[in-house]
Parts: structure tokens; sequence; C-alpha cells
């Protein structure tokens, strides 16, 4: 039944396709291939598209074209954070992603400029147009409890109850920073092995707590981790820089407690600062008097009213040393007890693999 047709039975030979349906084919699936690419969005449109930000071109004097898109992005509970990001133009592939952060009194401006030379000073090759001619996506933006980001001036409904700033506090402005990251890499604009943090002053100290902090998720779980920071002139331990008590040293290890005895407050620096966050940035502070960690009229009140600054006897005293925990680089236990090296009889180094991963070196 299945076998070999009988001899002299003509065989049905069905003809190839020809030469020119062939190349046809071929022009028509390129053809879809390209159309498919053309449809591809630019990071810019991901972020009107998934983060709610407008965009628009910018071209700057010294000739760097790029996309500018600017709005407020909600943070992990909710408050809205002014915020820029600078996106080379026509980028279609996430891209390393660098996150600058301001100073005391200052805003998501600070370390934006107009050409990569910047202001000539403290800008000059260090701002948006710098590091997004060089194919970075840049975020700026400004900080919880300042200016557009819940500042006195800002009457978003989301600014309430935690709208005022904390401080540089791992729990909250660190955390807003990890969220704008996150969310850059789940919208495809940022490379989530490649997010890096930089920043002055008030943005350095947190460009070291960031530094200084286990890996976290994204809001839809993909973990993340700083791969650089730069901090330009920061602090590392923020009550240490505002009220030093002479026990820290160069050594590796501490022994004494950096916190206690209570320090000598430089009075004059942190007037000076309670003053100008308000004056100049619009600053919004904490309004309860028993939040003694970010209620800073109390906390200037406290400091105005001189000897003694003994913890033992003044809770509220000893409620804000407590709280500066989470505004320090050195009280990081958990990241350097998973970040950590030991060296074998044999002289060779070991390191767990998350340590490898966060180039930790032995000690």
């Amino acid at each position: 039944m299945f076998g070999a047709p009988a001899v002299g039975t003509p065989r049905i030979v069905l003809r190839p396709v020809s030469r020119l349906l062939a190349l046809l084919l071929l022009l028509a699936l390129a053809g879809a291939a390209a159309a498919q690419a053309k449809t591809r969005p630019t990071l810019a449109q991901l972020a009107a598209k998934k983060l709610g930000l407008t965009c628009a071109k910018v071209t700057t004097a010294d000739k760097v074209s790029y996309e500018k898109c600017t709005g407020q992005i909600a943070t992990f509970d909710g408050l809205g954070l002014d915020t820029d990001v600078s996106i080379p133009l026509g980028a279609s592939k996430a891209r390393p992603a660098l996150v600058m952060l301001h100073g005391w009194s200052q805003d998501k401006t600070y370390w934006e400029a107009a050409t990569k030379a910047g202001n000539g000073a403290d800008t000059w090759h260090w701002n948006n147009v710098f590091f997004v001619a060089k194919g970075w996506v840049v975020v700026n933006y400004t900080a919880r409890g300042f200016q557009q980001s819940c500042g006195m001036t800002d009457q978003d409904s989301n600014c309430t109850p935690n709208g005022y700033t904390h401080l540089a506090d791992r729990r909250f402005e660190t955390w807003d920073t990890q969220t704008l990251l996150g969310k850059l890499v789940d919208a495809g604009i940022a490379k989530r092995r490649e997010l890096a943090s930089t920043g002055d002053s008030y943005g350095g100290g947190q460009t070291w707590l960031l530094a200084t902090s286990l890996p976290w998720k994204s809001p839809k779980g993909v973990r993340l981790q700083l791969a650089a920071g730069v901090a330009k002139y920061p602090w590392t331990d923020l009550l240490g820089s505002l009220a030093p008590n002479g026990r820290a040293t160069p050594a590796v290890k501490q022994p004494a407690q950096p916190n206690y005895p209570y320090g000598i407050a430089k009075e004059s620096y942190i007037s000076g600062l309670w003053a100008v966050g308000r004056a100049e940035a619009n600053g919004r502070y904490d309004a309860n008097p028993t939040d003694y960690g970010t209620n800073l009229d109390s906390q200037l009140e406290r400091v105005q009213q001189g000897e003694p600054y003994d913890p033992s006897t003044d809770p509220g005293l000893k409620a804000t040393i407590d709280s500066f925990t989470y505004r320090s680089a050195y009280d990081a236990t958990a990241y350097f007890k998973r970040c950590r090296c030991s060296r074998s009889r044999a002289g060779r180094t070991r390191c767990s693999p998350w340590c490898r991963r966060s180039r930790c070196s032995a000690s």
C-alpha cells in the first residue's frame, strides 16, 4: 500500500519557489524586522509612559543634545519627589544610571548645568550634561522636605504625615534614592548592575549611606546594589561632624562609642544650618515635639540650652543621640558583617560570594 510506485507511473514533481518570490519573501521579513526595531520605545518615551514624566529635547551651547524628563516620582511612602532625569538622545536600551544628590538647603538644580563645563568650579565636568554626554542616565531630585518635594510651599496631600526632612535617615532619605533607582530599573531605563551615586555635603553623606547599604529590591522585586559611590566633601557620621566628642581615631577598630558622651556642639554651624534650610530651601521640619530625632526645632533649642549634656538624665537628648545611628556610615553593622573577608594560614584571602561582588578587601 505504501510501497514504491509501479514502474511507468508518472511522478508528481512540485516546482520550486521562484527566485523572485524568495527574494520578495526575504524583503518582507527584513521590512517587518525594521518596523519592529523602529517601534521600540526610547528611554525618554519609557520615562513618560511608565514614570509619568514630561520630556523635552535639550541642546546645549557646547552641542550636547539629550532628553530632559521632569516631574514628580512617588517614593516608597507615596510622597512625590521633584525629579529630573537626563537621558541620552534617542537611547532605547537601558544605560548606567548616576544619581546626583544635592547639599543641605539646595535642590535638584545644584548639579545641573548648561554645558559640560558647568560653573567652572564645583560642577566643572561634574554635572548632568557632562555625564549624559558620556551615555549615562542622570537623576537629579530634590530631597524630601525641601522645595517641591514637600517643602513648606508644597501643599500636595501626599506631604503628610512624613513629608518633613528626616535629616538623611537611612529609613527615609536613603530609601527614597533606592526607590527612584529601582523604578528606573523596573522601567527599563537603568541597568540594574550599573547604579552609582555622588553628592556634596548633605548629599555626600547620603552617598556614604547608600554605599554601606545592603542590597535592596526594586518595587518589582529586582535585587539591586550600588556599584559605585563618589562622596564630595561629605560627613561620614553626622552627629560626629556636628557635635564631636573626640573619641574617634584613625584605627579600623573603634573601642570607644562615637556618640557617647555627647560631644561639643558646633552651635554656630547647627544654628546656621537650621536657618538656611528654612530660608533658602523652604524646609519642612517635623513639628511633633515627641519626635526627638527629627524635630529640628527641639534639637536646636536643646543645644542652645547648654550644659549639662547628660543623656542618662535627659531622655530627650538620649533619643536624639540614638536617632543618629541611622545617619552614620560607620554604624553599618549588617553591611560590614556581610562584607567580611578573612585570611587563611597560607595567607590566602577568603571572601563570601557577596563580599566578592562588593569588591571588599580583607581585614
